[in-house]
């Protein structure tokens, strides 16, 4: 699992050139870090509900969407829906 992971840290692009500093995720990763299993990753993928890109046939993922995903998805008080 990448160390950004591992650490609980947030890694973000570097300011100077806006480019990812650290490694794209695999499936397996994104699975562990959401608590979930890996074919639900590949159903997301699938559906088009999960943020990834394709290196040819891989899928890939950056800790940033994913967590911009989580924070997109989230229900709650911040919805500031009323029901």
């Amino acid at each position: 699992m990448p160390e950004a992971l591992r650490s609980g840290t947030e890694v973000t692009p570097t300011p100077a050139t806006g480019r990812w500093p650290g490694p794209l995720l695999e499936a397996d990763d994104v699975a562990a870090y959401l608590g979930m299993r890996t074919d639900w990753v590949s159903r997301e993928v699938r559906a088009g509900r999960l943020p990834h890109g394709r290196l040819g046939r891989a899928v890939r993922f950056r800790q940033e969407s994913i967590d911009a995903w989580i924070r997109a998805n989230e229900q709650g008080a911040r919805s500031g829906r009323v029901r």
